[in-house]
């Protein structure tokens, strides 16, 4: 059950204006911009999409909280695009740019105490957050690529997604032996493509045990798969825990 209503700001002077005005417990001004509503059994915040903020990290500022309640917003979603299911589009997010530094500077954020040989992602929207986190932190970054994308030698494996069926390759010369990696990718759904592509990662001789996730969906068993493979889960944006609704998106 929701408890209240609040407006999330639509550019960083609103959000300031926010900060100003408000408790990160009570966001209720008239701000121009997207309605969220907090719920009573977990206390998050979840849009109309269903969409949740988790990732979060508290010891920063109200703004912040608010500024990424708005970058959550800005997703859209499309049901005619790949094969009639629900497609969570992240392009309008990463073209606003204030959106896209708030949600790059947690998964910074997150990691900033690690160290981390290289970063890998998967084509494509997962060289968009490694190539940030690789940048920040000074590693290399691993491209995995779908079928006939890389140069040289390259290994390969079988990967189904919620969408489509794919091979993924990777040339294992990139990847260092016995380094630290972490793997990132924009939605982590039913797992096939995440568990595909550390796999990969693995058998070329590099350590996954972490992976980082724009937005999640538990509920379709994602997260269990990398729990399985011993690697951990941080994501920002979590996806409507009510299953009937999945199964229509998902048209599962």
């Amino acid at each position: 059950m929701a408890t209240s209503l609040a407006q999330v700001p639509s550019n960083t002077q609103e959000a300031d204006q926010l900060h100003s005005n408000t408790t990160a417990t009570s966001p209720e001004q008239n701000i121009k911009g997207y309605q969220v509503v907090q719920r009573e059994t977990d206390g998050k915040w979840s849009d109309s999409n269903g969409m949740s903020l988790v990732g979060w990290h508290k010891d920063t500022s109200i703004n912040t909280e608010q500024s990424l309640m708005r970058a959550m917003s800005l997703f859209t979603f499309n049901s005619t695009f790949k094969s009639n299911v629900r497609f969570c589009d992240i392009f309008s997010m990463t073209s606003d740019g204030a959106a896209f530094q708030y949600c790059c500077d947690e998964f910074i954020e997150e990691y900033k105490d690690q160290t981390f040989d290289q970063m890998a992602g998967t084509d494509a929207r997962g060289f968009i957050l490694g190539a940030v986190l690789a940048h920040q932190y000074g590693a290399g970054f691993v491209p995995i690529r779908k079928l006939g994308k890389l140069p040289g030698e390259v290994i390969r494996l079988d990967s189904t997604s919620e969408y489509a069926k794919n091979k993924l390759e990777l040339n294992p010369s990139h990847v260092k032996k016995d380094g630290k990696i972490l793997f990132t990718d924009d939605l982590l759904a039913t797992g096939g493509t995440a568990q595909s592509s550390i796999k990969l990662i693995r058998q070329a001789g590099g350590q996954v045990e972490q992976a980082a996730f724009l937005i999640s969906i538990p509920k379709l068993g994602g997260e269990k798969k990398m729990t399985d493979m011993g690697v951990k889960v941080y994501t920002l944006f979590e996806m409507e825990d009510n299953q009937s609704v999945i199964n229509e998106w998902f048209n599962i």
